[in-house]
């Protein structure tokens, strides 16, 4: 078997940061969507990102959760993927996120720590360190912003549960509490 490239996985709660390198070539995707806030860091060559109406190089873009798109890249690159409904998700996407489905990143603030990412990807880093840049990354992309709450009927079903869990707790109850049927709750979360 060769071997065309090398990479690392790591993941923490609301999130997991992957690093890939290809040896030779370009590498890509077809359309797809993921329920994941998805930001693209080029650590070596170039990428593109493709939505339906919009396309974005490097070197750091973002794109919305559950947006359709497209991705090419020749060289290395890391993606970091942060669960939506957590703060730093909610977060990203009310700042990035208000006229569509992908966005541009400021290279500047981020340099240092796309600098680091790369050392610790040649030196191959421990799991633990590759989770803290990811986290400092993460934090700087959503530096200063107040998250956006989820949906009220979300939050009245969280509340219910909570305040239920040491009874039998059915999908029927939790969406009757907040004014919803069970599939509009079911889509809701």
């Amino acid at each position: 078997m060769q071997i065309s490239g090398r990479g690392r996985i790591v993941v923490w709660e609301g999130a997991s940061l992957w690093v890939l390198t290809a040896a030779r070539g370009d590498a890509g995707t077809d359309f797809h969507t993921h329920h994941a806030v998805q930001i693209t860091i080029s650590l070596d060559g170039g990428f593109a990102i493709r939505t339906p109406h919009q396309s974005a190089n490097g070197p750091v873009c973002a794109v919305a959760a559950d947006t359709s798109h497209i991705f090419e890249a020749t060289g290395a690159v890391a993606f970091l993927f942060v669960e939506p409904e957590s703060a730093t998700g909610r977060a990203i996407a009310a700042r990035l996120f208000a006229n569509s489905g992908l966005a541009e990143i400021r290279l500047e603030p981020l340099a240092p720590m796309i600098a680091m990412l790369r050392d610790l990807l040649a030196e191959g880093g421990t799991a633990t360190a590759f989770i803290e840049i990811g986290r400092e990354i993460l934090a700087e992309v959503a530096a200063g912003l107040e998250p956006k709450f989820p949906d009220p009927r979300v939050r009245a079903i969280i509340d219910f549960i909570r305040a239920n869990l040491d009874g039998p707790l059915t999908l029927a109850a939790a969406a009757a509490n907040a004014n919803l049927s069970s599939s509009r709750a079911r889509h809701l979360f």
